[in-house]
């Protein structure tokens, strides 16, 4: 599965420029394993599944410039037997913003 920015869960996070109260607010990028802050539920007849493994990597966008990264990979692994009716339904809730996918 994969995870890209939206504007409502951009790869720029608002965080204050210095230590004390009403310093000045500044962009800082998100860290390249963002992805761990999501709530990934996978279902199959209305049972909640578990995966025996998972992990992520980042999707970086690179010129001479610089990368820039723009998302992530994951990846769920579950035993076949799991999937019953060989559907299953996926959640997706990002740690911010609204809840987009199902």
């Amino acid at each position: 599965m994969q995870v890209q920015f939206t504007d409502s869960y951009s790869a720029y996070i608002v965080r204050p420029t210095g230590s004390r109260s009403g310093s000045p607010k500044g962009f800082t990028p998100r860290p390249y394993d963002f992805w761990k802050d999501f709530d990934v539920q996978v279902s199959s007849e209305d049972q909640k599944l578990k995966p025996f493994s998972s992990s992520g990597q980042p999707i970086l966008l690179c010129d001479e410039g610089g990368c820039t990264l723009t998302g992530a990979t994951l990846q769920f692994d579950f035993s076949a037997e799991d999937f019953a009716s060989g559907s299953a339904i996926i959640d997706v809730n990002p740690p911010e913003g609204d809840p987009r996918f199902r």
